[in-house]
């Protein structure tokens, strides 16, 4: 086996606690729930997200893509989890206020992912996302045994600056053109959080 080959032993999908929040691995239950997530805050998330596909507002599309989510969780190539407040776990209503990504984890002599995160328009300005990813990006570090965290943001997005910057990521430059969002290609400020306890 090559070294790009080696990965840590399996991690088993587990739900985090917050003193608010219940930060859960995405599960086949959840489709129909993330499709109205993603349903309610289209307009809201549109200024800042990659063009959805056709589909991307189908319960349909939702379950292919948590199929594919635990599939590639089993490979360790990706890490997605949904964001429910603790308060709302004893009820039926456990509504998703929030989605994290951890995404393109490379093995090898890399040990990287990329961060991605999107927040309910309601629940915005509450600390909720700066909760989730103190906690989730420990979890990585820990757990997935990752040595480095890229996460990127469009140059006029403050919101997400504030809560990287929070978290300890670190700007390391700026990509021209990087992504298409809102049907243009626009700028983002490249950022990145080192494990300083690695050892794998």
């Amino acid at each position: 086996m090559s070294n790009s080959e080696i990965i840590p032993n399996r991690v088993i999908a587990r739900t985090l606690h917050t003193e608010r929040l219940a930060i859960i691995p995405l599960h086949h239950t959840q489709a129909n729930s993330l499709c109205d997530y993603h349903t309610v805050n289209a307009e809201f998330h549109r200024p800042t997200a990659p063009t959805p596909v056709d589909d991307f507002y189908s319960e349909e599309y939702w379950q292919r893509r948590i199929w594919e989510a635990r599939q590639n969780w089993e490979k360790q190539k990706t890490a997605l989890f949904v964001l429910v407040k603790a308060s709302s776990l004893d009820s039926s209503n456990h509504t998703i206020i929030g989605s994290i990504n951890f995404n393109q984890i490379i093995r090898g002599a890399l040990q990287s992912c990329f961060l991605g995160y999107s927040m309910d328009r309601d629940h915005q300005a509450h600390g909720f996302m700066t909760e989730a990813l103190n906690e989730l990006v420990d979890y990585i570090f820990t757990e997935w045994k990752l040595h480095r965290i890229q996460a990127n943001y469009l140059v006029d997005n403050l919101a997400s600056a504030r809560v990287l910057e929070k978290l300890g990521f670190e700007k390391e430059g700026l990509a021209k053109n990087y992504l298409k969002i809102n049907g243009s290609w626009q700028d983002h400020i490249l950022t990145a959080k080192i494990n300083s306890d690695y050892s794998l």
